[in-house]
């Protein structure tokens, strides 16, 4: 897939090829630039780029809008989306462990022993990239239509009240176990892509860092705080 600059510098290339003079009395080149533009707009993999390319091809805004709404459900989607990976795990358990052992006759013998067990599991992880990706669209998305839903949708993760998003996911039954929610969802992952969303939405660094790490704030404001008192009054 394109990266997001590429295919958004190629739709403004397009674009002014539409308006050059050599194109508008070329039939057959206009023909081929709005046929890229559609193509862009029916199956590019980023949705702000859809938009873009609709409102170059002077699609009917209705039209437009009610695209927008489908591309929130399928941006939610994304914005939940994780990944499958095989690990082996192991762990010591206790077994009876028999052996020969030679007496006035042959006979055996057994003994308790911790012995190391390893097995495949398939586990769910936070699919980073794909999330990231989702944010940045919906960013983009957002700047060009002012969306309330696309801007609901940002929300909901730089929030982060939104469990399924955030956390589970879409795909919950489908894997064996879910390596999330206090067993191992990387919470670093999570606070990288609020901050993201809210840089999406245009807040401030400080803005973001308060609403995403509001413990952090609130414990530097108490040292802050302290080290002005001592300054002022001691």
């Amino acid at each position: 897939m394109e990266f997001m600059e590429d295919i958004l510098k190629k739709i403004e290339n397009l674009k002014e090829d539409l308006s050059t003079k050599h194109v508008l009395e070329n039939t057959q080149k206009k023909k081929s630039v709005g046929n890229e533009l559609q193509q862009i707009f029916n199956s590019s993999g980023w949705y702000s780029a859809r938009y873009i390319a609709g409102k170059a091809l002077g699609i009917d805004n209705e039209y437009l809008d009610k695209q927008v709404g489908l591309w929130v459900n399928e941006l939610e989607k994304e914005l939940g989306a994780t990944k499958k990976e095989e690990r082996h795990i192991g762990h010591w358990e206790k077994e009876l462990v028999y052996f020969p052992v030679k007496r006035y006759y042959d006979e055996e013998d057994s003994e308790l022993k911790e012995v190391w067990v390893e097995e495949s599991k398939i586990f769910c992880f936070v699919d980073e990239v794909k999330r990231q990706k989702a944010i940045e669209d919906a960013g983009e998305l957002f700047r060009h239509t002012r969306s309330h839903l696309v801007e609901l949708l940002l929300k909901r993760v730089y929030d982060g009240n939104d469990y399924e998003i955030l956390y589970w996911g879409q795909n919950f039954n489908a894997v064996e176990e879910i390596d999330g929610s206090g067993e191992g969802v990387e919470v670093s992952i999570i606070a990288r892509l609020r901050r993201e969303a809210g840089r999406q939405l245009g807040y401030n660094e400080f803005r973001i860092w308060v609403h995403v790490h509001p413990m952090a704030a609130i414990l530097a404001g108490i040292v802050i705080g302290s080290v002005i008192f001592i300054l002022v009054f001691i």
